[in-house]
């Protein structure tokens, strides 16, 4: 909604759908990634996968994601960069 913020594993939820939309994604190999993995959300859980493995997100430097944060105008512009630069790379494939 209109004044609510989003949290960084919704945002990788929502980045993954668009990519899906586009590009051909496989599936993420069960490796946990990052030392907060356990305190994603079932449902964001590949989504934080894929996106790590396609690298599109890479975490703090103390290697969590702290998916309960929320997103930062910042993070987010880098998100939606990293989508495009990622859909013309897979177009030129």
């Amino acid at each position: 909604g209109v004044g609510n913020m989003l949290t960084r594993e919704d945002a990788s939820v929502i980045a993954t759908r668009i990519i899906s939309k586009f590009s051909y994604i496989t599936e993420p190999e069960q490796e946990k990634g990052f030392s907060d993995f356990n305190s994603i959300s079932d449902y964001a859980k590949e989504s934080v996968q894929i996106l790590s493995k396609i690298k599109i997100i890479n975490g703090f430097e103390d290697g969590t994601y702290r998916p309960k944060g929320f997103l930062t105008r910042a993070e987010a512009s880098k998100i939606i960069y990293m989508i495009r630069t990622y859909l013309t790379e897979s177009e030129e494939d």
